[in-house]
């Protein structure tokens, strides 16, 4: 994913987590507005730290099995 996309991404869950805080907090509702913080937290951390999928190409996964292992650079 794009850099750009990530950010505005992490800004949007940001605002949201935020605003589920306040709302919350202002039903006096201790523990899911800290829930909904750490549930923001960790979309962004997921994000950011585990890497997109890459999928290899079909062809190259089949090329690879068909030659020998001494062949293979």
């Amino acid at each position: 994913m794009p850099t750009k996309v990530k950010l505005l991404l992490s800004v949007l869950v940001v605002v949201a987590s935020g605003a589920m805080f306040h709302f919350q907090r202002d039903l006096e509702n201790i523990m899911p507005s800290y829930a909904s913080l750490f549930v923001g937290l960790l979309m962004i951390l997921g994000m950011w730290i585990f890497p997109d999928v890459r999928r290899e190409n079909p062809a190259d996964a089949k090329r690879l099995q068909a030659e020998p292992l001494n062949d293979r650079q």
